[in-house]
This record gives structure tokens, C-alpha cells and sequence, in this order.
């Protein structure tokens, strides 16, 4: 099993970026992925109801889904002590990082990616316009195990 820190240096050995750290690049990937699946499906939904309404009439070729102009992917992940904490996978799980998190400052890192259609009018083809970082650093306060529960 790959716990967060592995999964980060696997990306960041995939796409090299001028990101400041592997955590960093992790987060805008993740982003540019999501924004790629999107427009991935909405490339497949746009053409068959295009198809769809071609087949039909005109006038349902109109009302058709038409391709997205712009699509915005976005990832957030918390980086503690140089590791990024995924989500919990159970509450016990979700306890631990609360408790972890207790007392101690973090950061919380949030990828976006800016994706737009390919000017050749293919439905698999987008470009990643730009994709950046933000930090935010977060003190959290101590927390009981009374309250975490």
C-alpha cells in the first residue's frame, strides 16, 4: 500500500514543474486530472447528443449539449510535517488526523487547472491553459480528544 508521501513522489517524478515542493506538484496534477476527466466526458456527452440529434432532426442539433469553453480543476490536500494527509478512510482514521493535527501548524495546498478544448475540434484533445499553487498556512488549536469524538 502507498501511503501519501510515496503517491506525491510518483508524481512528481511523472510531470516535472517548477513547483517549490513534490507536495505541491501533487496537488496541481491531481487538479489537471480532474480538469482532463471532465472535459474527457463532457467531450463524450457533447458528441453523442450531437449524434443523437442529428439523427433525429435539425432543430434537436440545436438543443444539443454543446463542448465547454473553459473547465476549471481543483484539488486540496493538508501537508503536515512534509507529509500530505489524504482523506480518512473511516472515522477512526478521520480521529487520528484531528488528533495529529492538534496543537500544530500545517499547510493546506489547493491545485487549480485551467483546461480548454483543443482548436482542432477534437472531442479528446485539451489544453492545459495554466495551472498554479496556493499555501495557506493553518494554525490548529488544541483539541481534546473529548471534542474530536
Amino acid at each position: 500500500m502507498m501511503d501519501g508521501t510515496d503517491a506525491c513522489w510518483c508524481a512528481a517524478q511523472r510531470h516535472t514543474g517548477s513547483y517549490p515542493s513534490f507536495q505541491e506538484e501533487y496537488v496541481v496534477q491531481n487538479a489537471i486530472e480532474k480538469a482532463l476527466e471532465v472535459a474527457s466526458r463532457l467531450g463524450k456527452a457533447a458528441s453523442a447528443a450531437v449524434d443523437a440529434a442529428a439523427a433525429a432532426s435539425a432543430a434537436q442539433l440545436q438543443s444539443g449539449a454543446a463542448p465547454a469553453d473553459l473547465i476549471i480543476g481543483s484539488d486540496t490536500v493538508v501537508v503536515h510535517d512534509d507529509r500530505i494527509l489524504e482523506k480518512p478512510s473511516d472515522p477512526e482514521a478521520a480521529a487520528a488526523m484531528l488528533a495529529s493535527l492538534s496543537g500544530t501548524r500545517h499547510r493546506v495546498l489547493s491545485g487549480v487547472a485551467l483546461v480548454l478544448p483543443a482548436t482542432d475540434g477534437g472531442s479528446d484533445t485539451h489544453i492545459v491553459a495554466r495551472s498554479w499553487c496556493s499555501t495557506t498556512f493553518v494554525q490548529f488549536d488544541n483539541v481534546s480528544a473529548e471534542d474530536i469524538q
